[in-house]
């Protein structure tokens, strides 16, 4: 969720047949935006790149990062929603599939 003066940027990628997750916090000081934090310190830009790196979340297929996110309780949730319509954009998904994702749910 972007746009304000702090939120959450959310990444999605699809990388050798995976598919890829990351969100990143930002904000309009260092007690609230992680890059601001590392006071562009190296051992802290370091830092934050591994951390960034530990929370990236891998997939093996659209759909199951669809129904990750439709069934994740998270910091993050209250932007479903738009995390579904990005994904959406990125991988040109027609929504039918969230109909396949919802019925296995009910399995």
């Amino acid at each position: 969720k972007a746009g304000g003066y702090q939120g959450d940027l959310f990444f999605v990628a699809k990388y050798n047949e995976k598919v890829y997750f990351v969100s990143i916090g930002y904000g309009s000081c260092s007690g609230c935006d992680a890059l601001m934090a590392c006071d562009y310190d190296i051992n802290g830009i370091e830092t934050l790149r591994d951390d960034i790196k530990r929370d990236i979340r891998e997939f093996e297929s659209v759909e199951e990062l669809l129904n990750w996110v439709l069934n994740s309780v998270s910091f993050w949730s209250g932007y479903k929603e738009e995390l579904l319509e990005h994904i959406k954009n990125v991988f040109n998904v027609d929504f039918e599939i969230l109909k396949i994702v919802k019925m296995r749910e009910e399995k």
